[in-house]
């Protein structure tokens, strides 16, 4: 068994599509050969298995290192298909572009050509407080009688292996900001980024997000590690920020 795939291949993919609105406003975005759709409950095993397959490194070689690291794979690879359908909630059966205080929204980019996954991202309504949210997190509904502001929050921003160093995951950066700003009417979107990960240090900080360090307590690691290097650093994840208001909509 190979440890990691190179992109999500367990099945064609059959995604729903974008409302007519929506593909205008943010189609364009994507590369000739990929296409953005929304799934259903039968889709949410391969975007769980894109999703831990992005986020997880390749093993360093030998059978039983192997062996070991699809086991855990496999256990995240559930743990992430129950959390996506508990976050998704009615849009897995009635799906739907618009901002929702209970359900978030998940959008599959597709290799026209094979059926593969190729990237994705999820978007939800979050409290802006920094904290990082969790597998089964409370939906936005439960915080509207805090203290705390809602805001439109990016997670789950992942391209696959193989169709990296394509500007895959710019462009659909765009789509996603060019969604909450027109579509959700946010003018500003918020995210958690592993320090660890320099290329997406990099893609977030050429988009223009600003750092929110005053909130690195609230940004615990998100996965265990082996590398020491990395258990040393005081934060995993930290909060960021864009304002969105200068945008211009391609539509």
């Amino acid at each position: 068994r190979m440890a990691v795939l190179a992109a999500c291949t367990l099945g064609v993919v059959a995604l729903h599509t974008l409302p007519p609105s929506c593909r205008t406003l943010v189609g364009g975005h994507l590369p000739r050969g990929f296409t953005l759709g929304l799934p259903s409950t039968d889709d949410v095993p391969d975007a769980a298995t894109l999703f831990v397959d992005a986020f997880t490194e390749p093993g360093d070689g030998g059978s039983s290192a192997e062996d070991n690291l699809c086991a855990v794979r496999e256990q995240r690879q559930e743990l992430s298909a129950k959390g996506l359908q508990w976050r998704l909630g009615s849009r897995l059966a009635s799906p739907g572009v618009h901002a929702s205080l209970e359900a978030s929204l998940l959008l599959l980019v597709q290799d026209v050509n094979t059926g593969a996954l190729a990237a994705g991202a999820e978007l939800s309504l979050q409290p802006t407080d920094g904290a990082l949210p969790a597998e089964f997190a409370v939906p936005a509904l439960f915080s509207l009688h805090t203290a705390v502001s809602l805001g439109a929050y990016l997670s789950n921003f992942v391209v696959a292996r193989g169709y990296r160093r394509q500007r895959l995951g710019s462009d659909l950066l765009r789509a996603c900001e060019t969604l909450v700003r027109y579509d959700w009417q946010y003018s500003e979107l918020f995210l958690h980024v592993d320090v660890r990960n320099k290329a997406a240090m990099h893609l977030y900080e050429q988009a223009g997000y600003v750092p929110l360090t005053q909130y690195d307590r609230l940004a615990p690691p998100s996965a265990p590690t082996a590398d020491a290097r990395a258990l040393s650093m005081p934060v995993l994840n930290r909060y960021h920020v864009k304002s969105l208001g200068a945008m211009e909509a391609q539509r």
